[in-house]
């Protein structure tokens, strides 16, 4: 297909020429975008992650580089988000992910290997509607299954961006299962990174709305179930660790009541 020559060019381009918008239209930059979107939506997307990913050297990749695949796969998330009614659609975004998944984990450098697992429902793009809240989703709990192994794999890579696609993909709706993936991914993040810390100072404000809206609206899904008491619990540690008062509260409100 001609796709398979135009984008591994305009992908040089937009990764090694400084100002690359002045040389090409950026409608027709989206033009490509759509169409690759489109085509990991179909039934057989494998023809488009093979052109993804089949490339000679992600090495010269630049952060422009790296925004046109966020870009792609936050189309894939916006149809996930929407396709709350087709499980069909759900399941075939799910496959789609898989396969993106399996090409990242074959790529040798580990900051490229890192830098691409935003595709994995960790970005919602450069250009979107700025509050999901204000649309309707539904996730079943098979759907809640599959972003909690994804999350709990990826989330401590890009714990901001993490917190934020939670956020915007309603908390209400993915709460209580959430907090595992939370847990792990907060977890990993303290181990690994040295500014954990002040992270969690700079989006205390999504992160006490998760903690307060478990306790207060599924405090008994979550007694009712081992594996969340210790994640939330988890949760609360940690967050006590780096200072969280309402963390605190919250943790001595839940093993009273």
């Amino acid at each position: 297909m001609i796709m398979r020559k135009i984008f591994p060019y305009l992908l040089s381009i937009i990764s090694n020429v400084e100002d690359y918008d002045e040389f090409i239209d950026v409608y027709a930059v989206d033009e490509v975008i759509t169409f690759i979107s489109n085509g990991l939506c179909d039934k057989d997307s494998s023809a488009i992650v093979d052109m993804l990913f089949d490339l000679p050297d992600f090495g010269q990749m630049s952060s422009d580089g790296y925004e046109l695949y966020e870009e792609i796969a936050a189309h894939l998330l916006a149809v996930y988000f929407d396709a709350y009614k087709n499980i069909e659609i759900r399941r075939k975004c799910e496959v789609t992910l898989l396969a993106i998944e399996d090409k990242i984990s074959h790529i040798c450098e580990l900051e490229v290997r890192n830098n691409l697992c935003k595709m994995m429902f960790l970005t919602l793009g450069k250009i979107h509607m700025h509050d999901w809240n204000e649309l309707h989703t539904e996730y079943s709990y098979k759907d809640k299954m599959f972003l909690n192994e994804i999350w709990s794999k990826y989330g401590w890579l890009h714990f901001k961006n993490l917190l934020y696609v939670i956020n915007q993909m309603h908390i209400t709706e993915l709460l209580p299962e959430i907090i595992l993936p939370l847990n792990e991914s907060l977890r990993k993040c303290g181990e690994n990174y040295a500014d954990c810390k002040e992270m969690i100072k700079a989006n205390a404000v999504i992160i006490n709305k998760i903690i307060t809206k478990a306790f207060l609206d599924f405090n008994d899904d979550i007694k009712c179930d081992h594996e969340l008491v210790k994640a939330f619990e988890e949760v609360l540690e940690t967050l006590v660790g780096f200072g969280m008062e309402e963390a605190a509260v919250i943790l001595d409100e839940f093993r009273v009541h």
